[in-house]
C-alpha cells in the first residue's frame, strides 16, 4: 500500500511540474497576475511537496522496521530466559557443587564417567565420593553409571557399591577403553533438571566443569545419556579388571 501511494504521488508531481513548465512555456501562465514569474518558485514548491511526502513515507517504514527488529530482539531473549549457567573453573568449586547437589537429588542421577579418569585425592574429592555414598544408601535416588574403566580406582569403587547389600537403586553399565578411544564428555543429570558436564582438557591443564539448567539442554544430554546407556555392556561385579 505503501509503495503504491508513493508512486502516484512521485507520477502527480511530475505531472503538475512539467504542466507548469508548459504553461510558462506557451505565455499562459503570464495572463495569471500572481502566477507571473513565479514558475521556478512554484516547480521548486512542488518538488520540495514530494521529496517531504517521500521522506515521511520512508521514516514510517523504517520506523516499522526499526519497531519490527526490537520486537524481535525481545522475543530471541525471552526464548533465552530461563537459562542458569554456572561456570566451575575448578576442580574443587566443581566437587564441592557436585557433592551439594547430589545431596539434594531428590528423583534420579544418570552420570557418565567416559573422559579419561584423573588421580583425585583432595579433600573436595572425598567430599564428592562420600555425598555419592549417602545417596546410594539411602535408596531413594535412582542412581545409573555408566563408565568407562581405565583405572583401578574407579572400577574398586564400582565393585565396592554394587556389593554393598545396603544399596539398592545403582545400576553400572561400561564402555571398554583403549589408546584408540576417542576423548568423551563426561557429565551428571540431577533430577532431570540440571546438567552438569565436565570439559574436555589436555593433560596438565586445569579442569573445567559447567551446569546448565534449562530444559531444551537438558533434554539433549538426556537422550545422549539413553543412548549410552542402551549401547554399554551391563557390568558384572565381578568381573575382571
Amino acid at each position: 500500500m505503501g509503495h503504491n501511494a508513493e508512486r502516484i504521488a512521485i507520477i502527480l508531481t511530475v505531472s503538475a511540474s512539467l504542466l507548469v513548465s508548459l504553461l510558462d512555456l506557451l505565455g499562459l501562465l503570464g495572463a495569471i497576475p500572481w502566477l507571473a514569474g513565479r514558475t521556478p518558485a512554484i516547480t521548486l514548491l512542488l518538488l520540495a511537496l514530494l521529496a517531504g511526502y517521500v521522506s515521511l513515507e520512508r521514516f514510517g517504514r523504517l520506523a516499522h522496521i526499526e519497531r519490527t527488529i526490537i520486537m524481535s530482539t525481545d522475543k530471541i531473549l525471552a526464548s533465552l530466559s530461563g537459562v542458569e549457567a554456572v561456570l566451575l573453573p575448578s576442580s574443587e568449586d566443581a566437587f564441592s557443587y557436585m557433592s551439594a547437589r547430589i545431596s539434594s537429588a531428590t528423583g534420579r542421577i544418570d552420570h557418565a564417567a567416559l573422559s579419561p579418569p584423573i588421580t583425585r585425592r583432595s579433600p573436595y574429592s572425598k567430599k564428592w565420593e562420600r555425598a555419592i555414598e549417602r545417596v546410594l544408601k539411602g535408596n531413594k535416588v535412582l542412581y545409573r553409571y555408566v563408565a568407562s574403566f581405565g583405572d583401578e580406582v574407579r572400577l574398586e569403587r564400582v565393585r565396592r557399591h554394587l556389593s554393598n547389600p545396603k544399596i539398592e537403586k545403582y545400576y553400572v553399565r561400561y564402555y571398554e577403553s583403549g589408546e584408540t578411544s576417542p576423548p568423551a564428555l563426561s557429565f551428571m543429570l540431577v533430577d532431570d533438571s540440571e546438567v552438569v558436564m565436565h570439559y574436555p582438557y589436555d593433560p596438565g591443564q586445569p579442569e573445567t566443569f559447567l551446569s546448565i539448567k534449562h530444559p531444551d539442554v537438558v533434554r539433549l544430554f538426556a537422550a545422549h545419556f539413553r543412548s549410552l546407556w542402551d549401547k554399554a555392556s551391563p557390568f558384572i561385579a565381578d568381573r575382571d579388571s
